[in-house]
């Protein structure tokens, strides 16, 4: 997803110039500024590629519109249907390649809406040698994770944080298989300093997130719960003019598992619930973060209802 100010103002002074009919004396002039933009930018092959082989505006057009649109996740936690709120919390998520062909569609009043569903995704792994100083950011292991973590994958480090809590963070550096630097947020640089020394404690992994991932390539996928099939994503009517959205029903997951931990969510073709597939189309993902940006790792148990509202938006500048 393009999320870069000075990016998004050169794209739009591209599509600016188009309007003013640049291409009309020229037809070939959008594409290649577009390719050339893709190129200066190091944007997705996928998307340069799709660059270069279409050649009308409004595809072009439609490539834009797909990298401009995220998925919105309002998630609240019951003690049980109708009970206490336990947490609730929004946060944004990214559109996978795979997921970008599928965006336009939702927004084109002339074709289908596709039926998609909401998903659910818990740990990756819980590595057990985890060790940080008080007032460092350099999170280390006495055993490598395996699978190795990546940049912008959230960790929860037993005991590091204010007092004793736990240290809630974002790898921000992979210094070596063993050793990773934190940051406090998503993309951000500000370091995650520990607030407590610990020494060979447990340190929860939530999902690993990648513009190129494909439903086949999640294995996080969280199912304890009673609901079969996953709920359907039913999108309300097209409204808005920046971003343009479309709002889908509430849908409630019964927890069954005695315990677990969720970290995102995903919106996907597949109706099954699995704790991974074999083909399928990624349409969104999502890892569940607080107000401050903060990864979340949303403890739940047996009778707990977890009420999902995703909102498809895109800035169509």
């Amino acid at each position: 997803m393009l999320d870069n100010v000075r990016a998004t103002e050169e794209l739009e002074q591209i599509f600016a110039e188009a309007r003013a009919g640049r291409f009309r004396r020229d037809p070939d002039w959008l594409r290649r500024r577009l390719i050339s933009w893709f190129d200066k930018r190091g944007a997705l092959g996928a998307l340069r590629s799709k660059a270069d082989t279409l050649g009308d505006l409004g595809a072009l057009c439609r490539v834009w519109l797909e990298q401009r649109s995220f998925t919105r996740w309002t998630v609240r936690v019951f003690k049980r249907r109708g009970g206490v709120l336990l947490d609730e919390f929004c946060c944004d998520n990214l559109i996978p390649t795979q997921g970008a062909d599928w965006i336009a569609n939702l927004f084109t009043p002339a074709q289908s809406s596709p039926q998609l569903y909401i998903g659910l995704l818990g740990l990756q792994q819980t590595a057990t040698t985890g060790s940080i100083t008080s007032g460092s950011n350099n999170l280390t292991f006495s055993t490598a994770p395996s699978p190795a973590l990546i940049v912008g994958q959230a960790v929860s480090v037993a005991g590091a944080g204010a007092s004793g809590a736990n240290l809630l963070a974002f790898v921000g550096t992979v210094v070596s298989s063993t050793s990773y630097d934190l940051v406090t947020t998503l993309n951000g640089s500000t370091p995650a300093n520990a607030g407590t020394t610990v020494s060979g404690v447990s340190v929860q992994c939530g999902p690993a997130f990648a513009i190129t991932d494909t439903l086949a390539t999640r294995t996080d996928f969280f199912t304890g719960f009673s609901n079969s099939p996953l709920p359907d994503w039913t999108p309300g009517a097209v409204s808005g003019t920046n971003p343009v959205s479309r709002v889908g029903a509430a849908q409630t997951f019964d927890i069954t598992a005695s315990s677990g931990t969720l970290c995102g969510g995903t919106l996907q073709d597949q109706s099954a619930v699995a704790a991974s597939y074999s083909s399928g189309n990624l349409i969104g993902e999502v890892q569940f973060t607080n107000a401050s940006g903060q990864p979340l790792f949303q403890p739940v148990a047996s009778g707990n209802a977890v009420s999902v509202t995703v909102t498809l938006n895109t800035n169509a500048g």
